[in-house]
């Protein structure tokens, strides 16, 4: 759904000061009813704002079927609502129900927490309620135990029908495993296909005639059975990884991506569904806990839908899998050596596919020297083929960030100057809110004309039978132009421009904390890289091509600047670096200072606003014209 229509200004026009916010959520049960559906919920949100005269508003939607007994970390739409609530800029807040807001009282007091000391309206679309007496908090907590009591039983008739499906042998519901198809399934495919709905239902039916039944798909369950082999036939006896490789070199694909995953290869051969199996967590059901289990450690029941192994079969991967998890695989290593350390590992992440880059080594060989990479795990796991991202040698680059960060706690002249830089760009950049804080004045002047030319009306007024209207407007335009006072209060603390007074030493004593910092770890790059990630967001980021990366880290502004105390701001140093050697040979990461390149060659500094990193990264791109297309990548 469009920005355009979950909102009632343009998305080229700036937002107003204050508006009016609707929530918008639903499960997947009611996702498939149309009067719950999210389109619905949207369309009779507008109806009510029109109809309650609420000309400023926006509609939060959450993007998935998410529940209510969830906080903000697990709902993004609410998330975005608590955070412009507490921003000043939420009205009130109106639902379908509020049981979209909460499904149980820990969820519901933690919101009223946050809408009661800013006054926030509570509205559903039949009333508004009332959260600040006893009697409201009490009907609202009988509501909340309401929608607890509701969900419990939901779970329970849930848990009592998947089990009974189960013992019956049938499958629990969902889109069917890799190896089988369905009717749903196939009416999907000829529905992407472009054909018509009715005939895409009509050959869907005649096809597969019986609905919510697993059909055996030959081409997949070709694949099934391979896998299977590879893994247990002692001719082959293949893992999970060399498995997937095989079926890649092969030609074999699953059904969205283009290879098979170390993780997927262990989800079909962990399934009993293949075996001709259901299984439920009877352990769990006993003691009314939710299911932990893994679905080969449950109690299986013989299923109705046809195998594509034998159980047998089955139950010697399993056999297999638990006797080689046993092993303990260890690198040997000389008496007295430490183990391997690689300092970015966890901070790193790919620039291709944006898995982890993790540390590997190397076996030493006939000198007794191992080789010590930065590898995509995604390629670790499923090969080339996964993500083609090249192995970047460990040594060379961990000493240029480490060498990177000494640089920077000695150079208190740059970081001078670069501050200095932002604060001229920061000046010429005036907040968005100031146009709101214009409009809001002149609001302001003319309620305040408004109510002296009421008060003239009444002054020169002969009879006693219009003084009640008139009296009545005024009171409305008081309450009004208190309203807008507030708002221009607010509006101009938030939209005042922050002229940060650099002090040398500051500065001076800011980088000496660091040196500090530094100096107590030595001897530990991982737990220095780790600390400084943790307290300065210390970012790493490798060019696809592997020759060169970005080391960034923020330093508050509060901590070098007079007058920025609670501040928001973070100035986020940030060096290109780059290996110019191409070759076999060892690498030497350096500061570049190509002419030709100006992102490659001028240290950047960028101002980030708290949860917007992403934001100050393309705009350090769009105001470096002749960065390099692989920079641009890495830093977008």
């Amino acid at each position: 759904m469009k920005r355009s229509q979950l909102q009632s200004w343009g998305e080229e026009s700036p937002p107003p000061a204050r508006w009016w916010a609707f929530y918008v959520r639903v499960t997947k049960e009611e996702s498939l009813k149309k009067d719950l559906s999210v389109p619905n919920q949207c369309a009779r949100a507008r109806e009510i704002a029109a109809a309650r005269g609420w000309t400023d508003y926006r509609i939060y939607v959450e993007e998935k079927n998410v529940s209510a007994e969830l906080w903000a970390e697990k709902r993004p739409a609410f998330r975005q609502l608590i955070d412009d609530i507490v921003s000043g800029n939420v009205i009130g807040v109106c639902a379908r129900h509020t049981d979209r807001f909460w499904r149980g009282n820990e969820i519901q007091g933690r919101f009223l927490r946050v809408l009661k000391p800013l006054g926030i309206e509570l509205w559903d679309f039949n009333s508004r309620y009332d959260y600040k007496s006893a009697h409201g908090r009490f009907s609202l907590q009988v509501l909340g135990a309401a929608s607890e009591l509701e969900v419990g039983l939901m779970a329970e008739r849930i848990r009592e029908m998947r089990r009974g499906k189960a013992i019956r042998g049938q499958t629990g519901g969902g889109a069917p495993p890799f190896g089988y198809t369905s009717q749903s399934r196939r009416m999907a495919e000829l529905v992407a296909a472009d054909v018509p709905r009715d005939e895409a239902y009509r050959q869907a039916c005649l096809q597969y005639p019986v609905g919510k039944c697993w059909y055996v798909d030959e081409d997949e369950a070709q694949i099934v059975r391979l896998m299977f082999k590879l893994y247990t036939d002692p001719q082959y006896r293949y893992g999970a990884k060399r498995i997937a490789r095989y079926l890649h070199q092969h030609g074999f694909h699953p059904r969205k991506t283009t290879a098979f995953s170390v993780t997927f290869i262990m989800k079909v051969i962990n399934s009993p569904s293949y075996a001709g199996f259901t299984s439920f967590d009877e352990d769990a059901y006993e003691n009314r806990m939710p299911s932990k289990a893994p679905r080969h450690k449950q109690k299986l029941y013989r299923g109705e839908h046809p195998a594509l192994i034998e159980p047998e079969l089955w139950q010697a991967a399993q056999q297999i899998k638990e006797t080689e998890r046993t092993v303990q695989r260890t690198r040997k290593t000389q008496k007295g050596a430490l183990a391997e350390i690689f300092s970015l590992t966890g901070i790193m992440s790919c620039p291709q596919c944006g898995a982890a880059m993790v540390g590997k080594s190397t076996q030493p060989r006939n000198r007794g020297v191992s080789y010590r990479y930065y590898q995509c795990c995604r390629r670790y796991n499923g090969g080339i083929e996964a993500c083609s991202m090249p192995t970047i040698p460990a040594e060379g680059l961990q000493d240029a960030v480490w060498k990177w960060v000494h640089d920077l706690m000695d150079n208190q002249a740059f970081v001078m100057e670069q501050l200095e830089r932002m604060q001229k760009k920061y000046r010429k950049e005036q907040p968005a809110g100031r146009q709101q804080l214009v409009a809001l004045r002149r609001r302001r002047e003319a309620l305040k004309a408004g109510i002296e030319k009421y008060f003239r009306l009444f002054e020169s007024a002969q009879s006693t039978e219009p003084d009640v209207a008139i009296l009545d407007r005024v009171r409305a335009l008081r309450a009004e132009l208190q309203s807008v006072e507030a708002e221009v209060a607010a509006l101009e603390t938030r939209s005042a421009p922050a002229e940060l007074e650099v002090s040398p030493e500051r500065v001076r004593r800011y980088l000496a904390t660091l040196r500090q910092k530094v100096a107590e770890h030595a001897d530990l790059q991982r737990v220095l890289f780790m600390e400084l990630q943790r307290e300065h967001d210390l970012q790493v980021r490798v060019a696809p091509s592997g020759e060169e990366f970005t080391a960034s880290i923020a330093l508050p502004t509060e901590a070098f600047a007079k007058g920025s105390a609670g501040a928001p701001e973070q100035k986020v140093l940030m060096s290109v670096l780059k290996s110019p050697d191409a070759g076999g040979g060892p690498r030497v990461w350096r500061k570049v200072n190509d002419a030709s390149a100006t992102l490659r060659a001028t240290l950047c500094m960028a101002l980030r606003i708290c949860r917007a990193r992403s934001e100050s990264l393309r705009s350090i791109c769009s105001a470096m014209p002749a960065a390099s297309p692989a920079m641009a990548k890495t830093t977008s």
